[in-house]
């Protein structure tokens, strides 16, 4: 399967950064969703293989290990200079792993099919432009 996918990017007109930058997104949303949660009251990050998928997402990302973590299980709030900081449960805690995967396959998708439109119709692209 992945060779057909591949073979039709290609035969499409995607470049190879642009194969390159849909195969990164994607994996990052693979490693997103093997992170997993535990603890009700104050959500953490299981130890073992969810801080393995967790690093590599945060790498792909291009952020700290620490600040994704931070941004999974912490609710930041400032309010006229003062910050309170809440840790969010469990639950929570997936909800914003769940909510970051779908707003970058969801952008993803998106952005596959406005470039594929392009590729294969450039003329009716370049009208909307004028």
């Amino acid at each position: 399967m992945f060779e057909e996918m591949a073979a039709a990017l290609k035969v499409v007109g995607f470049t190879p950064e642009e194969e390159e930058m849909l195969r990164a997104v994607l994996a990052t949303v693979m490693h997103l969703c093997n992170i997993e949660f535990e603890g009700e009251e104050a959500a953490s990050v299981v130890a073992g293989k969810s801080v393995d998928a967790l690093a590599i997402a945060a790498d792909f990302l291009g952020v700290g290990a620490e600040q994704l973590t931070n941004v999974f299980l912490k609710n930041t709030t400032v309010i006229r200079g003062e910050t309170t900081v809440r840790n969010y449960k469990k639950h929570e805690a997936y909800d914003c792993r769940d909510a970051l995967a779908k707003c970058l396959y969801g952008n993803l998708f998106g952005w596959i099919v406005g470039r594929t439109n392009e590729m294969l119709a450039p003329e009716l692209h370049q009208k909307k432009l004028v």
